[in-house]
């Protein structure tokens, strides 16, 4: 009987092995059945992909299915997430059985407790339609939906939902939740004022919840209270407040402060002029890929340090972003031979794509 069940998982794993592979994946199954996380995930995950293209009939979907919920005992959120996604589609013929709404409505809340943002997502979408993706009414209403969307990356939240359904339902979330002390919610409330996102532009009321999230140690709050000061947006223009609420959310390793703290040091506006601060404040805003960060190290290094060949490394990581300056300062430096050898045809290069760029 040992030896029936060896071959019969020789034969599936075969199946779901890339074509010169078959005697590599079954290794890897006989791991997984030995309790390796690492290779019940990538057989898992094999078997899914044939499932979602429908391309086996005979997909072992309960071996899958077993692995999904080792892992997600484990903790890992995607395989709560794929569970969630098997258990909606449902993939009758191949093993499952019909759709499991219930239960796939479970996982999909599970691996947006412990932070899938894609999880997260579905379930947002889900509170605000009504409905669970495919128009399957959804029982619990929109009371939880602020909770949902604001365990969203903040980013991902502005940027991919709130957008895409700008409705008023929306700005009461965020205005309940930013009521009840949640910081993400003030801060992002913020931003919808003061872009003018879904309520009409306001920069004192944005400037008001700026300032309660930041009064409270919100970075990217901080961050937005002192570029209002810095600006004068909604505010009297104050640069050493905007100093102060720059230096609190630098502290934090705030990328897009820690840039703005560096014109202050290398400016020298408010404190001592002091390049070796400036350059060392760029350098940690560059390792979180502020796209600021790169060419402001490299002006740095020419107008305080006089560092060419330093500046042209720098200029030469920027321009690699698609920053068109940077790639118009590097072309005068090859043309003039500062910081690197003198060559009229990579300085042609450089200001090249400097003009397609721009």
């Amino acid at each position: 009987m040992e030896q029936t069940n060896n071959n019969q998982k020789k034969t599936a794993a075969g199946r779901y092995a890339y074509s010169n592979e078959s005697d590599a994946f079954a290794q890897l199954w006989q791991q997984a059945e030995q309790g390796d996380l690492k290779a019940q995930k990538e057989v898992a995950y094999r078997i899914y992909l044939y499932v979602q293209e429908g391309s086996d009939p005979l997909a072992d979907c309960e071996t899958m299915i077993r692995y999904l919920k080792n892992l997600a005992s484990h903790g890992d959120d995607h395989a709560m997430f794929v569970l969630g996604e098997t258990y909606y589609c449902g993939y009758e013929g191949v093993g499952l059985g019909k759709q499991d709404l219930d239960e796939s409505i479970r996982w999909f809340k599970l691996a947006a407790e412990h932070g899938n943002v894609q999880a997260q997502e579905w379930m947002a979408e889900a509170y605000f339609e009504g409905h669970f993706i495919d128009g399957e009414l959804f029982k619990e209403g929109f009371d939880d939906a602020p909770d949902w969307l604001f365990k969203m990356p903040m980013e991902r939240r502005m940027d991919e939902f709130l957008e895409e359904d700008c409705h008023p339902t929306v700005i009461d979330w965020f205005t309940q939740a930013a009521k009840k002390g949640n910081l993400d919610a003030q801060c992002s409330l913020g931003d919808l004022y003061y872009n003018g996102d879904c309520v009409k532009e306001n920069r004192k009321e944005a400037h008001k919840w700026y300032r309660k999230a930041a009064q409270q140690g919100h970075a990217a709050a901080q961050y937005s209270f002192g570029w209002d000061f810095y600006y004068g947006e909604g505010v009297i223009q104050d640069r050493e407040k905007a100093f102060k609420w720059f230096s609190l959310s630098a502290q934090q390793d705030y990328p897009q402060a820690q840039v703005e703290l560096g014109d202050y040091y290398c400016q020298g506006y408010i404190v001592e002029q002091n390049y070796v601060k400036g350059i060392e404040l760029y350098k940690k805003a560059a390792v979180r890929s502020e796209p600021r960060a790169l060419f402001r190290i490299a002006a740095a290094y020419v107008e305080g340090m006089n560092d060419y060949t330093e500046a042209a490394k720098w200029y030469r990581k920027s321009a690699k972003q698609g920053n068109w300056l940077a790639c118009y300062r590097l072309g005068q430096f090859y043309r003039e031979g500062k910081g690197v050898k003198q060559s009229d045809k990579e300085a042609a290069k450089w200001f090249r794509k400097a003009n397609k760029l721009n």
